[in-house]
């Protein structure tokens, strides 16, 4: 029996094979990042790749260590030298620099080692309120800015006197009201330098060994704004201090005070003694004055009597005397102790008669 299927056998088509790196199940995946790298190590040379690395990081911390370690721009301290108030006999040593202000050191001192221990006792015992003016110019001499700086001042605390056992109630009254007053007096002028010194620069005492003062300092702010402080050029300073001859006369006052204390207790002394021991025999008579020696304080006469006078008012009565050849009259005790006075009693004077 023949064969009923005719023509050639049907066509078999063949299963599609995945692509080579291709998951078995037909579903196709992106590269990776690690394959991508890897690829590209494959093609390139890798000690070059790894020298462009090196370079890259020791540039990167080149960079940081510029940018975090260098040095901060150093701030150095301008010195202004100094500036002289010749009359005061004061000279100051100024020194400034720009810290986000105009900081400032100022050193004030006697200009001259003569000087010295007028100022340094002036500044410790001031009469007055001082104060001095710091002034900052540019080239010109324009006036860029400036400060009113403080000497410190204390004013004298009076002393607590007792009253004396004696005294009548009404004297004791006298005095306890005088103390009073001297008191509130006090207590004034220190709340008025209290307010005077609040929000100001103060000078402060410089002491030496022996607890003198030898100059005064101060440190703060100075009203320049950076544009100013970069314009400034020099410096002048100008005060209200005592000029040096006033120096001298303010640290002589307190022995000259003790001197005219001490002859006016001598002067007591001798009127309680004569009080006590009225003399019986006296001398006198009538001469003209010829001259007067002021250092030895010998007032001489036509008679040959010499009289040593004492205190600064007497001297300059004889010494009128002698200028003018004065007749005077004198009277002297047994103790050589005499009373001089001018013709027509116009002024009397106490001397000890001398040899």
């Amino acid at each position: 029996m023949a064969d009923s299927h005719q023509g050639p056998p049907p066509r078999m088509r063949r299963p599609r094979q995945a692509p080579e790196g291709m998951a078995s199940q037909g579903i196709q995946r992106r590269p990776s990042l690690g394959s991508i790298f890897a690829g590209f190590l494959e093609r390139t040379n890798f000690r070059a790749v790894a020298l462009v690395i090196g370079f890259a990081v020791l540039a990167a911390g080149a960079v940081y260590l510029v940018l975090t370690m260098r040095p901060k721009p150093k701030q150095t301290p301008d010195d202004l030298g100094q500036g002289i108030v010749a009359a005061e006999g004061m000279r100051g040593h100024l020194i400034a620099r720009w810290d986000g202000k105009m900081q400032y050191k100022l050193t004030i001192e006697a200009m001259d080692p003569r000087y010295t221990a007028a100022f340094g006792y002036v500044a410790a015992h001031p009469a007055e309120r001082y104060s001095l003016k710091v002034r900052l110019l540019d080239t010109s001499g324009f006036a860029l800015c400036s400060k009113e700086i403080l000497f410190p001042f204390s004013p004298v605390k009076p002393s607590r006197e007792g009253t004396p056992a004696h005294a009548s109630p009404r004297k004791a009254a006298r005095l306890e009201a005088e103390q009073t007053a001297r008191q509130a007096v006090y207590e004034k002028a220190q709340q008025q330098e209290t307010q005077r010194e609040q929000g100001a620069d103060v000078l402060q005492r410089q002491l030496d060994a022996d607890g003198k003062v030898v100059a005064l300092s101060a440190q703060g702010v100075l009203p320049c704004s950076q544009d100013l402080y970069k314009r400034i050029y020099y410096w002048d300073l100008s005060s209200n201090f005592p000029t040096v001859a006033e120096q001298n006369a303010i640290m002589r006052a307190p022995a000259i005070a003790a001197a005219k204390r001490l002859e006016a207790e001598r002067e007591a002394e001798r009127r309680r003694w004569a009080t006590l021991h009225p003399a019986s025999f006296y001398a006198q008579g009538d001469e003209t004055v010829t001259a007067f020696d002021a250092s030895r304080g010998v007032l001489y006469s036509n008679g040959g009597n010499n009289f040593f006078v004492s205190g600064q008012a007497a001297q300059s009565v004889a010494n009128f005397w002698a200028t003018n050849s004065t007749l005077v009259h004198y009277k002297c005790d047994q103790h050589a102790s005499c009373i001089l006075t001018s013709a027509g009693g116009g002024a009397s004077i106490r001397a000890q008669q001398s040899e």
